[in-house]
């Protein structure tokens, strides 16, 4: 299920995070405890907007685009597929993680809104035009 928490410390950050924060938190995507730095929620938002915008990534691929390390990268996903909110399909080594078809729609309805009045801004235009310039993606090399 779904962990609400605090955004206690949120009153330094501008409006576009505030909001930011607050629609990750409706999505239980702190689920550390209160007065946890906005970092670990606003990489698990990027994540989950390209997710959205994509359709579904490989693990490399989001390392990739938001410049991460893979064990950075798989603990967000790992926090997010234990709350729901992503599913995985593994072929072989390669892990592809989506938006959960069960997440509720209100859910969904946050994330798009979050992705359409956000793709536009850093740095979700540079992760989505990081990803696009991948040279080496494995698409259908990895899994069809």
């Amino acid at each position: 299920g779904f962990v609400f928490a605090s955004l206690k410390g949120s009153a330094d950050l501008s409006p576009l995070a505030k909001t930011i924060a607050m629609q990750a938190a409706m999505l239980g995507l702190f689920g550390l405890g209160m007065g946890i730095s906005i970092a670990i929620p606003y990489a698990r938002l990027r994540l989950l907007l390209l997710l959205l915008q994509e359709g579904g990534l490989y693990v490399c691929e989001l390392a990739h685009a938001l410049e991460l390390s893979q064990p950075k990268i798989s603990r967000h996903l790992a926090h997010l597929r234990d709350n729901e909110i992503l599913q995985t399909r593994r072929t072989g080594q390669w892990v592809y993680y989506r938006i959960s078809p069960t997440l509720p729609e209100w859910a969904r309805a946050i994330l798009r809104h979050t992705l359409a009045g956000n793709a536009k801004l850093e740095p979700f235009r540079s992760d989505h035009l990081a990803l696009k310039e991948m040279s080496n993606r494995p698409g259908a090399a990895c899994c069809a």
